[in-house]
């Protein structure tokens, strides 16, 4: 028995070797969370399989998802897979709108990443924007990004579910139904002696949500977003801008945001302001962090952050991240 075993682990690792790569990976963390009234407990610990292979042409191919979310990867609704080469790279599930690929947003802080109010508002993003297995937004997946680098250059096109699709958001009598028509996005990255330049475009059609009661139609709703990156040694700072038109119903809003990074040895210091002026709220909305990081090595790190938000709530969290 012992020697089929071993025979038997033997010709799956040849295989393995041969034809493929499959890797597991995970993340954790664990610590505290102020939510401006207690302190709170907060941990989690997540699983991620990464497959890779290639082609007898030079084709590299592969996908990832988090094990936890294996059922929605295999509608494409989670997780993502790719195909590159020498025409660029191609990739389809839940993935970023090319704006949103090509601009990115600012530094965050905290070990929680503290409600991740450091985030511009994108149209099509995939749909778990934070990354811990929930749709945060309603975007038409399985969507497709395409990517081509040249020199210093890389260009981005992105494109939703074709002909769009539908959501229904919450459940009982909070439950809405979101429907999109096409979704399409462009993006440019620009890289030159410590500056990153970007710029997006973004689009989806027919835009509408209702519940039980009221039908609210976007129409077509689009935005357009800037960003650059500036490195000098141990300081890195960052700038993005964006300009959203949410149909008649909602207006536009005009948002910005900043940040800068220094480490010096292990730690880094981050801090970040955001700032959005939007037709639909009735006051400006604003939120500044401040957290420091501290490397372990091994792949863990201690992180914490306090924030405040023009809500007036003030948050806070301490904790130790890893990477697995």
């Amino acid at each position: 028995m012992k020697k089929f075993l071993i025979a038997t682990t033997a010709l799956v690792a040849t295989a393995g070797a041969s034809y493929a790569d499959v890797s597991v990976s995970g993340d954790g963390r664990m610590g505290v969370v102020f939510d401006g009234d207690d302190w709170d407990m907060s941990s989690r610990v997540r699983g991620k399989l990464t497959l890779s292979g290639e082609t007898d042409g030079g084709v590299t191919f592969g996908g990832s998802f988090d094990i936890h979310n294996a059922a929605a990867a295999a509608a494409g609704t989670s997780g993502h897979i790719f195909a590159s080469g020498a025409f660029g790279k191609l990739s389809m599930g839940d993935v970023d709108g090319a704006a949103k690929a090509a601009v990115g947003n600012v530094s965050a802080v905290g070990y929680t990443l503290l409600n991740e109010t450091n985030k511009n508002l994108f149209i099509n993003a995939g749909t778990d924007v934070d990354g811990d297995g929930t749709d945060d937004t309603a975007y038409p997946v399985p969507s497709a990004l395409y990517e081509y680098s040249t020199g210093a250059l890389t260009l981005y096109a992105g494109i939703g579910q074709i002909g769009g699709t539908s959501y229904t958001l919450g459940t009982g009598t909070t439950a809405v139904t979101a429907d999109f028509g096409q979704s399409y996005s462009l993006g440019v990255k620009y890289v030159v002696s410590g500056f990153t330049l970007s710029a997006g475009y973004e689009a989806t059609q027919d835009v509408s949500f209702a519940n039980t009661t009221t039908t609210l139609d976007q129409g077509s709703i689009s935005g357009f977003h800037l960003g650059a990156d500036w490195t000098n040694g141990a300081l890195t700072l960052k700038g993005r801008a964006g300009l959203l038109d949410l149909g008649d119903t909602l207006g536009d809003a005009h948002q910005w945001a900043v940040s800068a990074d220094y480490a010096f040895g292990a730690t880094t210091v981050t801090g970040y302001y955001r700032w959005i002026n939007a037709d639909w709220a009735a006051d400006t909305a604003w939120a500044y962090g401040l957290g420091a990081a501290y490397d372990l090595g091994g792949g863990a790190a201690i992180k914490g952050g306090i924030e405040k938000t023009s809500a007036s709530k003030t948050i806070a969290d301490l904790g130790m991240t890893f990477s697995f």
